[in-house]
């Protein structure tokens, strides 16, 4: 979907588009090896085995849970299951700590009852331990806020883009389990895009994920320059407006009094090596999403992670009969699908209103292939459908896993 929030694929992210809001699997039957039990029990005597509810919080808090750093023990150990893994950057200077908070607890879950309403009750299974889901904490030291990330070496990518992929290479030899999805919520800065999901079989790995940090249409300081010099080379000036214009960059505003090829001239001194500008006519910064607040209401946030998990899982087909031809990105149903923006799965000319607001699942808006000739009950299909995914519960019969899994 081009949207505000997604962004539009390209290259190894056949993610999703990167216009404005208002622009518009059968393998083997589920029986997976199973996982290692995860670590011990922290402690005997009866204690829990999984993170507790941190102090402060009521000893009924839902989705509040102190931070841990491992995978801990499955409430479903083999089962086909969604892992999440909450990674910050190295450099990060205001840490937001959305899972000690229940941030992201609160946004799955809302996602996952819209999901479960829409389905007639089966949902995601998520990683849990005790019922909570699972986060995992992961401070990557390769990766930087505002930085190349140079831990890495790519010398193809020598900005801050493509960090799904560079996300994954820094994961997998940490988080590989045989029948895990990965979503990856990194709480750092990304170009283009909030999210980025492989699509079996074009492009095939256990990982998705979230870019609470992302931007649109920026560009960013390449060169530092001297204390008090008014002009600095950027990385792109193509999708900034006609000088003068006024923007951000960083945290500072500036006035930007005239573009010349890679080169700006600010009315005040800005100096600052790769700090990110962006102008005011900018699409709003995917952290201007807000994660649902009670774990019921739910808008952008949630169900572009559906979005994404859905990607991962094979999801649009390319056999599809509304399958989005290009440009539009693959992985989605077009303008011809019934219910056109409204389709959780939708990128085409229309705006995706999916993500519109919603006090509650029932009065959402989403649709999930409204005529059942996609990619959920669809009669007859021989592609990838939703409701024979092993990574429902409760598990369909004959479930199966994504292609190439």
């Amino acid at each position: 979907m081009c949207s505000a929030v997604l962004g539009c694929g390209a290259q190894v992210e056949p993610f999703d588009g990167g216009g404005p809001r208002d622009a518009g699997l059968g393998l083997q039957d589920a029986g997976l090896a199973p996982q290692d039990a995860g670590p011990e029990p922290q402690d005997g005597g009866g204690q829990s085995r999984c993170a507790r509810v941190p102090t402060g919080f009521p000893a009924t808090e839902r989705f509040a849970r102190e931070r841990t750093q491992l995978d801990q023990p499955d409430d479903e150990p083999g089962a086909a299951q969604v892992h999440v893994l909450y990674v910050e950057p190295a450099d990060v200077t205001a840490p937001r700590a959305l899972d000690v908070q229940g941030d992201l607890r609160r946004s799955l879950e809302a996602g996952n009852g819209w999901l479960a309403h829409r389905t007639g009750g089966a949902r995601l299974r998520f990683d849990r331990c005790d019922g909570a889901i699972d986060i995992t904490f992961v401070k990557e030291p390769s990766l930087l806020q505002d930085a190349v990330a140079t831990g890495f070496g790519d010398a193809a990518f020598p900005t801050p883009v493509f960090i799904r992929d560079r996300l994954v290479r820094g994961l997998r030899s940490r988080f590989a389990a045989p029948n895990k999805l990965y979503l990856i919520v990194w709480d750092g800065l990304a170009y283009g895009h909030c999210g980025g999901a492989s699509f079996p079989p074009l492009l095939s790995d256990h990982y998705t994920a979230l870019f609470r940090g992302g931007v649109f249409a920026a560009t960013y300081v390449t060169q530092a320059t001297a204390a008090g010099a008014t002009s600095v080379t950027v990385h792109s000036t193509a999708s900034l407006p006609s000088a003068p214009f006024d923007a951000s960059l960083g945290a500072e505003r500036v006035r930007v009094a005239g573009v010349n090829g890679t080169t700006l001239t600010l009315a005040q001194p800005m100096h600052r090596l790769l700090e990110s500008l962006l102008a005011d006519t900018t699409i709003p910064p995917c952290r201007s999403n807000p994660l649902s607040a009670d774990g019921v209401a739910l808008g952008y946030a949630e169900f572009a992670a559906l979005h994404e998990v859905m990607h991962t899982l094979g999801i649009v087909p390319s056999g599809a009969p509304d399958f989005a031809p290009p440009p539009v990105a693959p992985g989605h149903v077009g303008d011809s699908v019934m219910g056109g923006g409204d389709d959780l799965m939708y990128q085409g000319a229309q705006p995706w209103t999916c993500g519109s607001f919603a006090p509650s699942p029932a009065m959402a808006r989403c649709v999930l292939d409204a005529a059942r000739r996609n990619y959920f009950q669809v009669t007859g299909g021989t592609g990838v459908d939703l409701a024979r995914s092993a990574f429902l519960s409760p598990t369909p019969p004959l479930a199966v896993l994504p292609p190439n899994w």
